[in-house]
């Protein structure tokens, strides 16, 4: 390298490129795909691999990840409060398990495992893991109450695929409290979720755009409004979930929309057996108060909601699209024919009046 005063040789990076390696992992920068990362990660550098034995943490494989990128999370229990920084990226369970395997666990946080505050849109993304244990919540806006357990979106639009959320809790949005944005949750399911002193057992949605998709809720519980899901201003939807076992303090034991200017779309899903204690809509309630201006502001296409107490809908009225199915019971007759579907609702031993 006769042009070079640093080297006598060109080494692995040539003349006039020095010999950098800046994660120490013997590889120098010109040739490493990952040059700062000193694990595992994809030969085209676009993918980070971490495990729990890495003695690394989730935040430092996302500053390592390129923009784009997608950081894999090896199996195990991760503690720790994740943030996105505004960036497009996946993180997803690594193992074929996901869920079951990869656990992230709120236990001591202060605050959501992750907060979406610096405009994520649909391409930062979170897959595969189950968000136990966080109860802590956020008060991003000074506020005495929590909302948001396990995450808080707020002005963001994160895809949230194939997660489960179970035991979390905060005073609005038990698992996920999202306000404006239009974040997609898909693929999830909700167990257990708490809102402990106020809305929203499992979700809820202020002023959104929020979508849910093939979702289910079950066991999840409000003090207040809505056991699973409470929803008001916006335009969110629900579409091909189920409500089953959720438990409302005051009204709506699946579902309560608030109205106040928004619409909520509900299509092909079922509502059943869920309990609004001390209220009505054990499985829909729609704000009846004129200043909510509620009335056909909700769609309800291709449902069911049959076996809520105390009732099914109670509210204004909705526009009804067809083919739904609103009855007291689910199967009375426990002959296996849903109510809705069996013309001898009464008969277990016919499901048609015959002659």
């Amino acid at each position: 390298c006769p042009t070079d005063s640093n080297k006598t040789e060109p080494g692995d990076c040539g003349c006039g490129v020095e010999e950098t390696d800046t994660d120490a992992d013997g590889t120098p920068d010109c040739i490493d795909p990952c040059p700062n990362w000193s694990g595992t990660c994809s030969e085209d550098g676009q993918t980070i691999v971490i495990q729990t034995t890495d003695g690394r943490t989730i935040n430092e494989a996302i500053a390592a990840a390129p923009d784009g990128g997608t950081v894999l999370v090896g199996p195990g229990t991760w503690n720790e409060t994740i943030d996105f920084g505004g960036r497009a990226l996946t993180i997803e369970s690594e193992s074929g398990l996901g869920a079951e395997v990869t656990i992230l666990d709120g236990t001591g946080l202060d605050g959501p495992i992750i907060a979406f505050v610096n405009g994520e849109g649909p391409d930062s993304v979170v897959r595969g893991f189950t968000f136990t244990n966080a109860v802590t919540g956020s008060n991003a806006f000074g506020q005495a109450f929590t909302i948001g357990g396990a995450i808080f979106i707020n002005e963001a639009s994160p895809l949230i695929d194939d997660c489960v959320f179970t035991d979390n809790a905060a005073d609005f949005g038990g698992a996920i409290y999202a306000r404006l944005g239009a974040p997609t949750i898909q693929n999830c399911a909700f167990m257990n979720n708490s809102a402990t002193n106020n809305e929203g057992g499992a979700l809820q949605f202020t002023n959104s755009l929020g979508s849910i998709t093939n979702c289910t809720f079950s066991g999840n519980v409000s003090a207040g409004l809505g056991g699973a899901v409470h929803a008001f201003g916006g335009a969110p939807t629900i579409r091909s979930s189920v409500f089953t076992d959720n438990l409302s303090g005051t009204s709506g034991g699946a579902i309560s929309w608030g109205g106040f200017g928004g619409t909520l779309l509900i299509e092909n899903c079922e509502l059943t057996e869920n309990d609004a204690t001390s209220g009505t809509g054990g499985g829909l309630y729609i704000n009846p108060d004129v200043d909510a201006a509620s009335e056909n502001t909700v769609t309800l296409r291709t449902s069911t909601l049959c076996g809520n107490t105390p009732d099914q809908v109670f509210g204004p009225a909705y526009l009804d699209e067809g083919d739904n199915c609103i009855s007291e019971f689910c199967d009375a007759d426990q002959d296996g024919t849903p109510d809705c579907d069996g013309l001898c609702p009464d008969d277990a031993d016919k499901t048609e009046p015959g002659d």
